[in-house]
């Protein structure tokens, strides 16, 4: 089974990324100045028929592999992703995520984090799912 999510990357104006998940808990009153463009993040979750755990970022061509979801707690590349694997005990899948936005073009602050495509793309019902 595959599922697949995209959402429109976002130009952080002023604030950074303070509004999202659970960072705006510890900036209380906090505000921020974002706008949704065209260029969009993208994610799919695949079942494999091992164990094996695969976290391919696309569009940097990185490239993380585990064969249990405890090894991916220390794991340096794709740190956030790896975190994410480790945290819901994932095996036997493969996770892929690309950005159309390059990483490197940014101005008040860090780019969006990689995960939020997920929750943000389901709210605003763009899932598919394929068996």
């Amino acid at each position: 089974m595959t599922i697949a999510t995209s959402a429109p990357t976002r130009i952080d104006l002023a604030g950074g990324t303070i509004d999202i998940w659970p960072l705006y808990l510890f900036h209380p009153g906090a505000q921020t100045l974002n706008a949704a463009i065209s260029l969009r993040a993208t994610v799919r979750i695949s079942t494999r028929s091992d164990d094996l755990i695969v976290i391919q970022s696309e569009d940097t061509s990185t490239t993380v592999e585990a064969g249990r979801w405890q090894d991916l707690r220390s794991e340096r590349k794709l740190r956030l992703l790896s975190l994410l694997v480790h945290f819901f005990e994932g095996h036997g899948i493969t996770l892929t995520t690309n950005s159309a936005s390059p990483s490197a073009v940014h101005v008040t602050g860090p780019p969006t984090p990689p995960a939020s495509p997920t929750r943000r793309g389901v709210a605003a019902g763009r899932v598919t799912s394929s068996r």
